[in-house]
């Protein structure tokens, strides 16, 4: 599972920085500018649902993870900025099989990272927009790129994480789980007997 690897209330401008292909984009980054992740989907999970005839509830059977899709927003406000820009990371994302291998990019951005997405694909290149006030924009659409794993993803969960099967009294609970909740319950007696005395 992916994992923050910055804090995007300690460390803003790692927010508004992207690596592609290894070249860095962002406030302080090689290719100056300012990056922004826009309409993220996250991680979305494919579920069956099926319906139980006649009764209440439904048997769900979880087959994996989509690709996510998002909007990579890349901000300028110098020409040598957009320079930059139009010749070292737009072309890694412009696709064309009768000139070159069309493959996956891989990026790093902190946001992305959090929910394991490390490589895309352009799905649409906008054109440069005026945002007005001197900034000017480019957007791409993506889509992750996560091929078809071999192992099997499909399974049909007949409990919870911690308490088991629903309305059972199972408990599913880690051994860390349960001797902590064992350690708290004989705090508050010994809690409790400490203010009797």
């Amino acid at each position: 599972m992916g994992r923050l690897f910055a804090n995007p209330l300690d460390s803003p401008e790692l927010m508004n920085t992207i690596v592609v292909a290894s070249k860095s984009f962002g406030p302080f980054a090689d290719f100056k500018g300012k990056f922004e992740l826009q309409d993220p989907e996250g991680r979305p999970f494919k579920w069956d649902v099926k319906d139980a005839p006649g009764t209440q509830g439904a048997t769900i059977t979880y087959r994996g993870s989509r690709p996510s899709k998002m909007k990579l927003a890349f901000y300028f406000w110098e020409a040598s900025q957009i320079t930059a820009f139009d010749e070292n990371i737009l072309p890694l994302f412009q696709l064309d099989a009768t000139k070159t291998k069309v493959l996956p990019v891989d990026v790093l951005q902190a946001l992305l990272a959090s929910v394991d997405i490390f490589s895309v694909v352009a799905e649409k290149i906008g054109t440069y927009e005026h945002e007005g006030a001197g900034l000017w924009s480019l957007k791409i659409e993506v889509l992750e790129y996560k091929p078809a794993s071999k192992k099997n993803a499909t399974q049909t969960p007949n409990s919870t994480l911690t308490k088991g099967k629903p309305g059972s009294t199972q408990d599913n609970r880690s051994t860390f789980e349960k001797n902590l909740d064992a350690e708290n319950a004989a705090l508050l007696e010994e809690a409790k007997r400490l203010n009797t005395q």
